[in-house]
């Protein structure tokens, strides 16, 4: 009788001591589990609402590029980059005005968007103008206006072009003549090219012109 006795007692300490073990880990799992989430929201939060996210203008001029433009120049030039433009060029901009590295506008005056764009290869600059296929699926029609290589300043490469709109030219009434196309400024001479009866032309502005 005594012998049953000791073996019922050892029996329900055991079963205490299983059951102490048993509950411990699950309340700090659920604990560690409860703090992550918590982790997880706050950080989501945070990008919702903005916090986290760069102020200012983006520091590779690349993305400022259309996503359409940029595939149509990595099938077409491979290896491209968009050229420094130095800081004296860059300062004639407005925030609301197009340029210098590319340009939306209707080339071809088909009431869709072309684009202009500089590239370079590391040693030359140069000007392209991108026309829209006339039907889905056809190549974009390119030509390059200017081509020259790069300047060298303080041992950094810069482009020799800067690239704008003539109805953004304050003087663009007088000289311009309501033609639509590309001012590319090289140094102090400034040409427009436009295109009129299915060829480009090229127009040499006045001095002082920008």
């Amino acid at each position: 009788m005594r012998l049953i006795c000791l073996l019922v007692l050892c029996c329900l300490f055991l079963g205490c001591q299983s059951k102490d073990v048993q509950e411990v880990p699950v309340t700090s799992v659920i604990g560690d589990s409860l703090l992550l989430d918590s982790t997880v929201d706050s950080v989501a939060t945070e990008k919702q609402d903005g916090t986290l996210t760069a102020v200012g203008p983006p520091k590779d001029v690349k993305q400022q590029l259309p996503s359409e433009l940029e595939v149509v120049l990595d099938q077409t030039h491979g290896m491209w980059q968009l050229p420094l433009v130095q800081d004296q060029s860059l300062s004639r901009f407005t925030q609301d005005q197009q340029g210098p590295y590319f340009l939306q506008t209707d080339l071809d005056k088909d009431q869709r968007v072309d684009y202009a764009v500089q590239i370079t290869d590391g040693k030359t600059a140069t000007v392209l103008a991108l026309m829209r296929p006339k039907q889905e699926g056809q190549a974009w029609q390119e030509k390059v206006l200017a081509s020259k290589p790069m300047l060298t300043v303080a041992d950094t490469l810069y482009s020799p072009f800067t690239l704008s709109l003539p109805q953004e030219s304050r003087d663009s009434t007088r000289v311009t003549k309501g033609l639509s196309g590309i001012l590319l400024q090289e140094g102090k001479q400034t040409s427009l090219f436009y295109r009129q009866n299915r060829k480009w032309h090229q127009k040499t502005l006045p001095a002082g012109i920008k």
